[in-house]
């Protein structure tokens, strides 16, 4: 969660980056008590499909951008 914290004060700001993760938070422990399941950070910050194709969009943007174009690895 702290990770999340500075990344979203680097990008929105010192206000509306702890706004949103106080947001975050919420939605975490509303999940938690909905579900009466207990918290889990691997669930809590999985990563999708989507998440992962827009994380490969902007990679390629920014590369781009700096005149470098991304080839895929056999990992």
């Amino acid at each position: 969660m702290g990770g999340y914290v500075r990344r979203m004060k680097g990008r929105l700001g010192k206000a509306e980056g702890t706004t949103a993760a106080a947001h975050k938070l919420a939605r975490i422990v509303h999940g938690m008590i909905k579900s009466q399941k207990a918290y889990d950070e691997k669930e809590a910050f999985i990563i999708t499909p989507q998440s992962a194709s827009r994380r490969r969009k902007s990679l390629e943007k920014q590369a781009a951008a700096l005149g470098f174009a991304l080839q895929p690895s056999a990992a």
